[in-house]
């Protein structure tokens, strides 16, 4: 692998760190034993001040270089070091704080993944890019797509119930419980455009994946009229379909990082 794609590697193993926050949002996985330890050291190891990622950020001209360092390590200090967004006794985020943990990493791993493109057109350009890594990439944020809409999926279902649960007892829609709901499923809409708006491949199931679940929404908000029944049924469809699509990403993408473990095997070339 030629020199000038190594840093593209740092920069891929920090939206792996960053990607594999999500799982603190969904109640289902369980993190392993020690995992938790291992990807807080991995973080502070990828942005320490004598890496390349700091040196990068820090040292670059655009002034955004210095504010996005400063973001990560904030992003770091309040999962690994402060629990502020996760609970370091069961590993899963804070309920009252899950939107807010979900909008910052959004931030970090989009732009992460942008700065990657600008590394990715320079070696393009000059003819060094590595084809191993750059299909790790895609695989990558394919994979990161899917478990974002699994997530959001998952809490816009949860709390469209308690919604419909909470005006029941209410029949008033500016209570403050109501209010509140209205807020949170406002702010997961909002991600889900992002994550849909921001995403640059052309894998055609993430597509219909983004259109299915995002008609799913507009069933469960009124804008497309069903019966409950059609609604109970939609979720289960659609439930279904994200979880299966998850699957496929990821085992796409952890054969693609096989292959870049062994491409980094081979010397540098100059």
């Amino acid at each position: 692998m030629h020199k000038d794609n190594y840093p593209l590697v740092d920069l891929l193993h920090l939206s792996f760190v960053i990607r594999d926050s999500l799982e603190y949002c969904y109640e289902p996985i369980q993190i392993k034993d020690g995992a938790f330890e291992h990807r807080a050291k991995f973080f502070k190891d990828l942005i320490d001040s004598e890496h390349f990622i700091a040196k990068f950020l820090v040292n670059n001209p655009n002034e955004n270089g210095k504010k996005f360092y400063d973001e990560l390590n904030k992003y770091l200090e309040n999962i690994y070091e402060k629990e502020f967004y996760v609970s370091f006794e069961t590993c899963k985020a804070d309920t009252d704080r899950k939107l807010e943990f979900l909008e910052e990493t959004v931030k970090c791993f989009q732009t992460v993944a942008d700065i990657m493109v600008n590394f990715i057109n320079h070696n393009r350009k000059n003819e060094v890019q590595d084809e191993t890594l750059y299909q790790c990439i895609v695989s990558n944020d394919n994979f990161y797509r899917t478990i974002m809409v699994l997530v959001l999926y998952t809490e816009i279902v949860k709390e469209d119930t308690n919604y419909k649960e909470a005006y029941a007892r209410t029949r008033d829609p500016n209570s403050y419980e109501n209010q509140l709901i209205v807020n949170l499923l406002k702010g997961y809409v909002q991600i889900y455009r992002f994550v849909k708006d921001q995403y640059r491949f052309e894998e055609q199931p993430i597509l219909d994946l983004f259109d299915k679940v995002f008609e799913l929404f507009q069933k469960l908000d009124g804008t497309i009229k069903t019966t409950y029944e059609e609604q109970q049924a939609a979720k289960k469809e659609i439930g279904s379909l994200v979880r299966k699509t998850v699957g496929m990403y990821e085992e796409k993408w952890r054969e693609q990082y096989k292959l870049l473990l062994e491409a980094l095997k081979n010397p540098s070339q100059a």
